[in-house]
């Protein structure tokens, strides 16, 4: 059994239903792990993943035959899920730091650099789901003093 198959089962586990079922929901969670795997990395068990989800008829479905077609053409972007627990986890850290924000330099610099970069798409960063625009301080990665690159470009 491959890892997929192994996340597959996972994912269907976690939704609470019986891993013989095959449900939109489930395979839906099953492609927010792929998204979990892409952000970290680990792009070929992300492809893996999206290739073992392809197999059950419920892909047919709309919104999953959409994510398996994002995935296929690398317009991926973390599941809102995965967004918002790095949106939290950006917010404590921008907290733990006595909510110290960058300077307008060092965010013009962190802006050019991701707007340079292949994984921004519509001005969102497709590793973190963060948006990347000029002007937007307060929802903005690139003005917390706290906050980096995931590929480590910038600091």
């Amino acid at each position: 059994m491959s890892h997929c198959s192994t996340l597959l089962e996972t994912a269907i586990a976690i939704r609470g239903t019986n891993p013989c079922n095959d449900t939109v929901d489930s395979l839906s969670r099953a492609l927010d792990i792929a998204d979990c795997c892409r952000s970290l990395g680990r792009i070929e068990l992300a492809s893996e993943l999206v290739e073992v989800v392809k197999q059950f008829p419920s892909a047919r479905s709309r919104v999953i035959a959409a994510r398996v077609r994002q995935h296929e053409h690398g317009m991926h972007y973390p599941s809102v899920w995965i967004r918002g627990w790095n949106f939290a986890n950006a917010m404590a850290r921008h907290a733990a730091t006595g909510f110290s924000r960058a300077a307008d330099t060092v965010i013009e610099e962190r802006l050019s650099i991701c707007q340079r970069c292949p994984h921004l798409v519509d001005q969102h960063c497709q590793l973190c789901g963060c948006p990347c625009i000029a002007g937007n301080q307060l929802l903005n990665k690139l003005a917390l003093a706290s906050e980096s690159c995931p590929l480590g470009k910038w600091k």
